[in-house]
């Protein structure tokens, strides 16, 4: 079955699997369970807010990325 085939068919994609799994990490990592905020901490201790849009946009990254490195 194709992604387009299981898109129509209402199942979810290997794809939209893997940004769902990366998404998760990415809230685990640098969610707080108090608020249901994400903050990135960069080195220096300086806060980065996260929005809802730049971890998916992270996630696909990190897919893109690993697509990138199997596909060498």
């Amino acid at each position: 079955m194709s992604p387009q085939d299981k898109e129509q068919a209402g199942e979810v994609t290997d794809l939209e699997k893997q940004l769902a799994h990366f998404r998760i990490l990415l809230e685990k990592k640098w969610g707080n369970d108090h608020d249901n905020s994400c903050t990135y901490i960069y080195p220096d201790g300086t806060p980065l807010p996260l929005t809802p849009h730049m971890i998916k946009e992270w996630a696909r990254a990190i897919v893109s990325s690993s697509l990138i490195y199997f596909l060498l």
